[in-house]
């Protein structure tokens, strides 16, 4: 009985191709992306990094405001009644 040639030696050879095919389409759809400006770039970086400093300035006063009030009635260290 002889065999008939195992369909697994063409995979490697399709799967080169539907790589290959993949790279292919992956790249054309990039080239349909609009990319922003360096200005757009600038802009936005400059929003995200004011936000991130405003909400972390938010967050300090009220750890203050809250930490201060907890001593003033007692619950957190040393403060208030004295212990």
């Amino acid at each position: 009985m002889s065999k008939a040639p195992a369909p697994a030696k063409e995979r490697p050879t399709q799967t080169r191709r539907s790589a290959t095919r993949f790279l292919h389409e992956v790249y054309l759809e990039l080239q349909k992306v609009k990319w922003p400006s360096r200005q757009d770039v600038v802009q936005l970086t400059s929003v995200v990094l004011l936000t991130i400093v405003m909400v972390g300035l938010y967050i300090f006063v009220l750890e203050q405001v809250f930490g201060r009030l907890f001593q003033w009635i007692g619950m957190y260290g040393s403060g208030g009644s004295g212990g």
